[in-house]
């Protein structure tokens, strides 16, 4: 995990909190450039999700279908993260 977030800290999206009750343990956490930078990134998903989703080939029945299978990949749907498999 620390590799992973090196590159993070060095450019400033993240820093590393010490834990008050267990000196060597460290927390990842966004600081105000990291939080800005996800803010717009976060919106930018959205415009250009309104842009695909908008086009004449998606039905509100093909986007419903999506955000379930979507929501079932992106946590607890998924076999050995806390639900049964389907």
């Amino acid at each position: 995990m620390t590799r992973g977030l090196a590159p993070l800290e060095r450019i400033g999206l993240v820093s590393r909190e010490t834990d008050a009750r267990d000196g060597r343990v460290a927390h990842a956490a966004l600081t105000d450039t990291g939080r800005e930078r996800l803010t717009d990134m976060l919106a930018t998903a959205e415009q250009i999700a309104a842009k695909v989703f908008a086009a004449p080939q998606w039905s509100e029945e093909d986007i419903a279908l999506l955000s379930g299978l979507l929501t079932r990949l992106g946590g607890t749907g998924l076999p050995g993260h806390g639900a049964p498999p389907p």
